[in-house]
């Protein structure tokens, strides 16, 4: 696969996300690494742009309301840098919010269960801290939605697949 030619961060970050052990994890079908990768490729096969891919890519590097395998510490500044390095500020900056909010509550319990995003946007609570309150603007939550999307397509099938 030509990863530098679908985005010249691709080669890079798949090197960090293997040196960090994402392919030795096991995450639902695949490695943690397969399924990053898949996400990746799904949102790009949709037609999002560079930083969606790399968000997508990312999305759960830092660990989230799924699942708890975090390859980079979010409360790091130094490791937040070494994302911000490898994909950009704006791509690490929407990783990071994906990471700190309860995409089960938003997505699912909040913005389907309404039928629209608000156009305001929402204020959320931060996932490991409830006193704090994380603004996310309707473009993010937009974003959000098509994330969980991509995550759960990717994970809809794999290795059962093969069995039958």
């Amino acid at each position: 696969e030509d990863h530098e030619a679908i985005d010249e961060t691709l080669p890079s970050s798949i090197r960090e996300i293997k040196k960090r052990g994402g392919h030795r994890c096991w995450h639902k079908h695949s490695t943690f690494l397969e399924h990053l990768v898949g996400v990746h490729n799904i949102l790009r096969l949709w037609g999002e742009d560079n930083i969606t891919g790399r968000v997508g890519l990312l999305h759960s590097a830092y660990s989230n309301s799924y699942v708890n395998l975090a390859l980079f510490d979010p409360n790091q500044e130094s490791e937040r840098n070494i994302m911000r390095d490898m994909i950009g500020a704006e791509a690490e900056e929407l990783v990071h919010l994906f990471c700190i909010v309860d995409r089960q509550s938003v997505v699912v319990n909040t913005l389907l269960a309404q039928g629209y995003i608000p156009k305001d946007g929402l204020y959320v609570p931060h996932l490991r801290d409830e006193r704090q309150n994380v603004y996310l603007s309707p473009k993010t939550l937009r974003m959000l939605v098509i994330f969980t999307m991509a995550d759960v397509a990717d994970q809809y099938f794999g290795w059962q697949d093969e069995l039958f």
